[in-house]
């Protein structure tokens, strides 16, 4: 649950997710498989996977951003019901 409270009225403009990523092992190269937002339960919108390798330290990597809806609509409720 990550307590949302966003109210009724609102508009969402964007959604930005934020990863914690590390590779860790000898030669070791990890990839996205996939980074979707769900809504309801559900695949909804675009993937914003990358071929990149993941770093070796952790670190944060974003994905989306303040104007980017990951090509759906969003709605306080549904954003607020994220868990």
């Amino acid at each position: 649950n990550f307590g949302f409270n966003i109210p009724t009225g609102a508009m969402i403009t964007g959604v930005t997710v934020e990863v914690e990523k590390r590779a860790s092992g000898a030669g070791a190269i990890v990839e996205d498989n996939e980074v979707q937002l769900l809504k309801n339960g559900v695949e909804v919108g675009l993937d914003y996977r990358t071929t990149a390798s993941w770093p070796s330290v952790d670190s944060y990597i974003s994905y989306g951003g303040c104007n980017n809806l990951w090509g759906t609509t969003w709605i306080p409720a549904e954003i607020n019901a994220c868990w």
